[in-house]
């Protein structure tokens, strides 16, 4: 039975440490591009490109999904910013998902949302959709009430009503659960599983799929797993201390290192922080990571996982505090 034991820790140790090595030197590389790339534009002028996107007539239209469940603190002020965006042609969905708040409420009363009529294409099964209403101050506003259905259901209602060909959807809130979030990956990567691998659907079936399937759903999984291991390491011999540190190190590099280089690249492109302590105190904390807010994030993340196996339709109780907040 030890030697079992010992047996299924060394490979769950390598198997973790391979992974998470590999996901080092894959976001290494997406680290190393951006960096090349800013090294050559780093005096241009940083509007020109925008400028001539809103130019020329080959933009494309989009539509934006906002699936909102009970989002009334931080709704209004999500939608406004999304108004704001400068682009040629655009419209914002927002679909309230039976929300049992004032979310629908506060949409109405801030925007001036009148009842109106729309053709929806049933291309996707979803719940009613009770009311579709239409922004007398934003003609480009429109807002699904429906019945709750989960954010997957939540999203079809909004392609089914999309006028545009390209479509992008965003959270309703700034702050959404990762357990929330991970479900829904995985619910929308198992809904379209057929894709995957699929020289039919181009980059999406051959890059973008694999990528959600190997790093973002999987990612979590062995993260996990590598910090039990570490602590269970704790308590046996030499062999697992020295493989559990080890991968400690990997984790570090993975999460601090990484996300250290990143507050540092966005400081220099974005400038977001006049005040020096404000970036010291966010690159200190970007360094603790991996030992106190990537651990949370992997559970997290593992809870959206057995939600999505127990095929748990709900989004749950949230309370929100708004983007101002």
């Amino acid at each position: 039975m030890a030697l079992i034991v010992a047996v299924l820790m060394v490979a769950v140790l390598l198997a973790v440490l391979v992974y998470m090595m590999g996901i080092v030197v894959f976001y290494t590389f997406l680290l190393v591009v951006p960096f090349a790339h800013l090294r050559r534009t780093y005096r241009l002028d940083d509007w020109e490109p925008y400028e001539e996107l809103l130019d020329v007539s080959y933009a494309k239209p989009v539509s934006i999904l906002v699936p909102a469940y009970n989002e009334e603190a931080g709704i209004v002020g999500s939608v406004r910013s999304l108004l704001s965006i400068e682009y040629p042609e655009y419209e914002v969905i927002v679909i309230n998902d039976g929300s049992t708040d004032r979310t629908l409420e506060r949409l109405v009363e801030h925007f001036g949302l009148r009842p109106v009529y729309r053709v929806v294409r049933r291309q996707l099964a979803t719940k009613e959709i009770k009311t579709i209403y239409r922004s007398s101050a934003y003609p480009h506003l429109f807002v699904l009430d429906k019945e709750n259905g989960g954010k997957a259901d939540a999203l079809n209602a909004g392609i089914n009503v999309a006028r545009y060909p390209y479509i992008c959807s965003i959270d309703g809130d700034s702050v959404l659960e990762r357990r929330r979030w991970h479900r829904g990956l995985l619910e929308s990567l198992w809904r379209h599983r057929a894709l995957l691998g699929n020289p039919k659907y181009g980059s999406i079936g051959l890059l973008s799929l694999p990528y959600f399937w190997v790093i973002e759903f999987l990612g979590p999984v062995m993260e996990l797993a590598g910090y039990i291991v570490m602590a269970v390491s704790l308590f046996l011999g030499s062999l697992y201390m020295e493989l559990a540190l080890l991968l400690l190190a990997v984790s570090v590099l993975y999460g601090s290192l990484l996300s250290a280089a990143a507050v540092l690249l966005e400081e220099w492109t974005e400038r977001k922080f006049p005040n020096v302590s404000d970036f010291v105190w966010l690159f200190f904390f970007s360094l603790t990571e991996t030992f106190w807010y990537r651990p949370l994030t992997a559970w997290w993340r593992c809870e959206g996982i057995i939600d999505a196996i127990r095929r748990q339709k709900q989004w749950g109780s949230m309370k929100r505090k708004g983007v101002s907040a």
